[in-house]
């Protein structure tokens, strides 16, 4: 009869002193054996080892049933005798934390309740190895924030804060704590946490968390930690879909970072039923899940129902290598190797560019004449690898507010972990629809002289000169413009009479769009005379140049009563 087992995932390995696979059935019946090929573990000795377990949940009362007070003893014992640098703790590291107490509900008799975090002391004290530990849920528990209570959590465990880091060698340590019961860390740490990940985006990182990310949110999908959906509710999910989604960007955007996490207590067996529970990379990067050392929970079944293993408690000894750690599941109580809990990850590092913010564009655009909030547009930016993202948030646009003409410029700052970029954006404004007339009046100037390269010679007239300078950039062409009741003092008598139209780009350069010697066009299209006045339509239209920003009216021998009204189509 063929066997097959399929409960391992690719970086799994078999534990330190293994010889071969041997394979059981339902009866615990041998049914084969065979070699460890890739899976034997590594001959040579680490650069160091240390210590993980979460969810230890120690309360005053030695005699609950999880008895989380000689698990995390026997924890300690078995890293030390392991050889381990330090210890970390992943969070709940007590039942309640320092939560308000009254003597027998008797009112004005509360207090902080301590004893917790004394019993959690006095384990760290009677072992020489270090214990880095972070705050969970639970420390924050009946509404009693950590983050009000950081004086005494500085007596119990030597840390007045909530993050901070720790390095071995040439690798850090990053820990986030919880600042209450659902927050994954507070907007401060995680700013910080971007600023350290940039700071040593070319260094090992092990960033530690207490929660499992949730698959909750629209995109969401399974984390390590999350087996069959027997979950804890996860502090992501009150956190906020807006900052997971940010919490996965920032680990995606480091790849030498692994991240640990607990909350679940879920026992490395899990994996059974859930290719997922222990480890993941589902999200972009590297997951580790912690089951709990004081109270793990045993997955029974695929449907997700779970019982509690009280009598139980599993942590990891990780053996970390030049390229590539060892993750080894430990049985803490029997001080074994847990074979389904074992993983070789790689960890070979990988040099990040700079990460830059680039290019920044706005999308949208608004009327002219209007006053818009500039901080109304979305702005998109660029990364250093090509990727662009669409923003609102942690924008700054200065100036705050403008009145649309044409081309606005405006300066925008944005900040994303630690990194700021500034960039100039023109906001166009454009005219969105509907027929506009303008009706101009013209102004005079004696002697006035038109562009040296008009070839009507109209530079060398004399005399009184009518112009108007008319700003088209927010109209589409073509555009119409209709000369009334404009007077010639002789028609008959002053043949040079004439009027021009002139299109300017934003630097003045002048392109003759048309100049008509009036007494010898009476024939042109659109052009007629009564007496001494006369109409004339001028259509400026795709023919001409597109950089044409600003046409100017000029004329000679123009009487007062001149009108000049411009059509366009917004």
């Amino acid at each position: 009869m063929a066997y097959k087992y399929t409960h391992f995932i690719p970086q799994n390995t078999a534990p330190k002193g293994a010889k071969s696979i041997v394979v059981y059935n339902g009866n615990n019946e041998k049914v084969t054996e065979i070699s460890l090929g890739k899976m034997s573990p590594p001959k040579t000795e680490p650069l160091y080892s240390f210590g993980i377990i979460s969810d230890l949940h120690i309360t005053y009362n030695l005699y609950v049933a999880w008895q989380p007070i000689p698990k995390f003893d026997n924890a300690l014992t078995l890293f030390e005798n392991k050889g381990c640098a330090f210890c970390v703790a992943c969070g709940d590291l007590t039942n309640t934390g320092f939560y308000l107490r009254t003597d027998e509900g008797t009112a004005g008799t509360e207090y902080l309740d301590e004893q917790q975090f004394t019993k959690y002391k006095e384990i760290c004290d009677k072992h020489t190895i270090p214990v880095y530990e972070l705050c969970g849920n639970h420390e924050s528990y009946y509404g009693m924030s950590i983050a009000d209570n950081l004086d005494l959590l500085e007596t119990y465990t030597g840390k007045g804060v909530l993050s901070y880091t720790v390095t071995q060698g040439n690798d850090v340590f990053i820990l986030c704590g919880q600042n209450h019961g659902s927050s994954v860390m507070s907007d401060e740490d995680f700013t910080w946490l971007g600023e350290t990940l940039e700071a040593n985006k070319n260094k090992r990182c092990f960033v530690f968390v207490h929660s499992h990310i949730d698959d909750n949110v629209e995109g969401g999908v399974e984390d390590s930690g999350n087996p069959c959906y027997a979950r804890e509710n996860s502090i992501f999910g009150y956190w906020g879909a807006t900052k997971r989604t940010n919490f996965i960007n920032l680990m995606k955007q480091y790849p030498n970072t692994i991240l640990f996490h607990g909350h679940t207590h879920m026992k490395f067996e899990a994996q059974k039923f859930d290719k997922d529970a222990n480890y993941s990379e589902e999200n972009g990067f590297r997951s580790v899940h912690v089951p709990s050392s004081g109270a793990p929970r045993e997955l029974v079944s695929a449907d997700g129902t779970w019982v509690a293993a009280d009598d139980e408690s599993q942590g990891y000894i990780v053996d970390v290598y030049e390229n590539y750690i060892v993750l080894n599941g430990v049985d803490i109580i029997n001080q074994k190797p847990v074979p389904l809990g074992v993983y070789k990850i790689d960890t070979t590092l990988q040099t990040i560019d700079p990460v830059s913010i680039s290019n920044i564009t706005y999308s949208g655009v608004t009327d002219v004449g209007a006053t818009i909030d500039t901080s109304a547009f979305s702005y998109t930016v660029t990364y250093s690898d090509g990727s662009t993202a669409v923003k609102t948030d942690a924008v700054t646009v200065s100036p705050s507010t403008i009145t649309v003409a044409g081309n606005n410029t405006v300066t925008v700052t944005y900040t994303e972990n630690g990194i700021t970029v500034t960039g100039t954006v023109t906001i166009v404004g454009v005219e969105q629809s509907g027929e506009v007339t303008e009706t101009l009046s013209p102004y005079y100037a004696d002697g006035y002289r038109l562009p040296a390269n008009d070839p009507y010679g109209m530079e060398e007239s004399a005399g009184a000169t009518a112009t108007m300078d008319i700003d088209i950039t927010h109209a589409k062409k073509p555009i119409t413009f209709n000369l009334t009741g404009i007077q010639w003092w002789d028609i008959l008598e002053n043949p040079n009479c004439l009027i021009g139209l002139y299109g300017y780009d934003e630097n003045w350069a002048p392109y003759i769009i048309e100049v008509l010697p009036l007494c010898a066009n009476t024939s042109r299209t659109g052009l007629t005379v009564s007496g001494n006045y006369f109409n004339v339509t001028i259509t400026l239209d795709d023919s001409y140049m597109d950089n044409v920003t600003m046409v100017r009216f000029s004329g000679i021998g123009v009487g007062e009563n001149a009108v000049i009204t411009m059509t366009y189509t917004k």
